[in-house]
């Protein structure tokens, strides 16, 4: 059975004297052999590793997905280099393991050069290499309000939840920018948000408009509110243990 794991390393290692190159732990005994495969500084930039063994052709499939056009150095569980390869353009590369071998991915940068290795291999892992220092991308949520009442001078909207509104306490202008969107907000499955809004003059509501089962999509979601409601409805709310300072 397939797994799928994401490796997160925390140590960025420079290029600096010495060695130059170390891995981000691990097996120490991996050190050598990794260093022996490595491109000499002095060689054509598109070079292959040196010391890489032919392909091996026992054993399972194992794969990665990092970035593109990386060398990656495959080990056995004692630290001898079992292969050499490098990802394709869209980070994939894959060799035949025995259980327990160790894959180091070689990601160079304009200061430092990262070797990302994890070590434990089994027969048909996936493994994902997460680009260190990458920030996640944040979903965001985009209204528009048309068809607004004439006298309407200011907006409020919220996702129905959490109490968090994106207007804060003295409303918008009918075109509001891109908000953030919280996973509070968010359905059960990740699918749908629901959005309402209100317009009000001055203090005063004088309509509201809902949305609901609104698709989420990535990187942003957006929604055009444009059928505003007056029918109101009497809904008595009682409140207790309401705290002093409230």
């Amino acid at each position: 059975m397939s797994v799928v794991r994401t490796v997160v390393i925390t140590v960025a290692l420079g290029c600096g004297g010495g060695k130059g190159m170390q891995t981000d732990g691990g097996n120490p005994s991996n050190d050598a052999a990794i260093d022996a495969a490595l491109v000499p500084v002095d060689a054509p930039i598109d070079a292959p590793p040196v010391g890489c063994p032919a392909a091996p052709t026992t054993g399972d499939l194992a794969y990665i997905t990092a970035g593109p056009n990386l060398d990656v150095i495959w080990s056995e569980p004692d630290g001898t280099v079992r292969g050499c390869t490098k990802t394709d353009a869209q980070g994939k590369t894959e060799l035949r393991i025995g259980a327990g071998s160790a894959v180091t991915v070689i990601m160079p940068g304009s200061s430092t050069t990262r070797l990302l290795t994890i070590a434990g291999l089994q027969a048909g892992d996936d493994l994902f290499f997460g680009q260190v220092g990458t920030p996640p991308t944040v979903p965001t949520f985009h209204a528009t309000f048309t068809n607004t009442p004439v006298t309407a001078d200011r907006f409020f909207y919220d996702l129905g939840c959490d109490s968090i509104s994106y207007a804060g306490t003295s409303g918008i202008s009918a075109t509001p920018g891109d908000s953030m969107l919280y996973s509070p907000c968010v359905s059960d499955d990740g699918q749908r948000i629901n959005v309402y809004a209100e317009a009000h003059m001055s203090t005063d509501i004088v309509a509201y408009a809902i949305a609901a089962n609104v698709a989420v999509t990535s990187p942003t979601t957006s929604v055009t509110l444009d059928t505003w409601r007056t029918d109101w409805i009497d809904a008595p709310v009682t409140m207790t243990n309401v705290p002093f300072d409230c």
